[in-house]
């Protein structure tokens, strides 16, 4: 019998096998698939991401990864408590 995903609890999610788990998954990401395609952006906020990926072009190596980033602002965030 197939589960209801959307009457879901957090500790439900994890008894999932991994076949309920790879269909909740796409149920979620095409709703926020979506959500993304009815987003609407500023012009100010155009400009800016243009900025940002033509600098990203020019300089390919200036950037940060991910990782460290997410690191440093889990860092501040302890600290900050």
């Amino acid at each position: 019998m197939p589960i209801d995903l959307t009457q879901l609890s957090h500790d439900d999610i994890f008894r999932l096998s991994a076949d309920e788990r790879a269909r909740l998954a796409s149920i979620l990401l095409e709703s926020v698939d979506e959500r993304v395609d009815s987003f609407d952006l500023t012009d100010e906020q155009i400009r800016l991401l243009d900025e940002r990926l033509a600098e990203l072009d020019a300089n390919p190596t200036s950037g940060r990864p991910w990782e460290d980033l997410l690191q440093d602002i889990r860092a501040k965030r302890c600290q900050n408590r």
